[in-house]
């Protein structure tokens, strides 16, 4: 079987952000306590997993956050928060930093405009003061950009932004209509606008010499030309879970394949990757449509499984992104 990579965990509902996009906004009703947070983590080291992500909602609003990353820490994990920034300070960026954590930093824009299209107003001050905050302790930070209709003209840009800014690397990933976005059709985009960005994304990286990714867009291999561009696909190595412990086909998907507290860790990543593998997501010859004399079938496995099936209740059918 696979070994397990990452745990995501949406930590809390709660945020103090009004992003367009949220793919969490409207889909759960609960989140846990300290206790079974602790064994949500337990139970994540117990399956294996190298990393725990907890993302939200805004995970800094968890009063119990830093017990929580430091628990995985202890138990031998990475741990990553994917946050808006808004509440960074020097404290929680030294906890950070302390626990070498993972921070992605969510910018969805390179100038104040755009990013506060998406992110709400007084947005772009925020993130800008906590990237430097993170810096000051050394921490290294990514900042992120969710490609849709609004930004995409801004996509080379970015690039050039978070080398500025001193970033990692500038993380790109494509609009999946889940959340807020399912019901928001403005923020759809072409597949060749698309198109155009990645190139453009692969341009920019190599002027700079600077790395980049593009996740959620497996397709994206035939399209960006560039040793500076890692491209990810769906993440058969990741298992997510909702706020309570279910585990999700997909982080974007309302499909329930059992409980990590009740199932326990290594029983749950069992569970999913059999669940995967009996439906045939792993497997390219399922795949239809042009997909299936696509030449990089193999290797893209249809683009991304979870956009082809909100927008067409099929998984194998083409990722309705994919402009080849």
């Amino acid at each position: 079987m696979t070994p397990l990579e990452a745990v995501v965990w949406p930590c809390t509902l709660r945020c103090n952000g009004t992003c367009v996009h949220c793919y969490v906004k409207g889909r759960f009703r609960r989140e846990l306590g300290t206790d079974s947070g602790r064994r949500v983590v337990a139970e994540a080291a117990e399956a294996g997993a190298e990393m725990l992500s907890f993302v939200g909602g805004e995970p800094l609003l968890r009063e119990d956050l830093s017990l929580l990353l430091s628990y995985a820490a202890d138990l031998g994990m990475k741990v990553e928060v994917v946050t808006n920034g808004f509440l960074m300070n020097s404290e929680v960026a030294n906890m950070l930093a302390r626990l070498e954590a993972k921070v992605s930093l969510s910018f969805d824009g390179a100038s104040k405009l755009v990013c506060e299209s998406m992110r709400g107003k007084g947005a772009w001050e925020k993130i800008l003061s906590a990237a430097e905050t993170i810096k000051s302790t050394g921490l290294d930070f990514i900042p992120v950009m969710a490609i849709t209709s609004l930004n995409v003209h801004e996509a080379a840009r970015f690039v050039s932004f978070s080398c500025g800014i001193e970033g990692k690397m500038a993380s790109f990933l494509t609009l999946i209509p889940s959340g807020a976005a399912k019901g928001n059709r403005s923020l759809a985009l072409s597949p060749e606008q698309l198109k155009r960005a990645l190139i453009e994304i692969g341009e920019t990286a190599d002027s700079l010499s600077y790395p980049a990714e593009v996740r959620c867009t497996p397709f994206a291999e035939r399209i960006v030309d560039s040793r500076h561009v890692k491209v990810w696909g769906c993440y058969y190595n990741v298992m997510d879970l909702d706020p309570i412990g279910n585990v999700l086909l997909c982080d974007v998907l309302d499909i329930k394949v059992g409980n990590i507290l009740e199932d326990g860790g290594s029983e749950s990543w069992r569970k999913l990757h059999g669940k995967r593998t009996d439906m045939g997501l792993l497997d390219w010859r399922k795949l239809e449509g042009k997909c299936s004399s696509c030449p990089a079938r193999a290797t893209c496995l249809g683009g991304c499984r979870a956009r082809a099936y909100i927008e067409t209740e099929s998984f194998f059918k083409p990722d309705p992104l994919c402009p080849l």
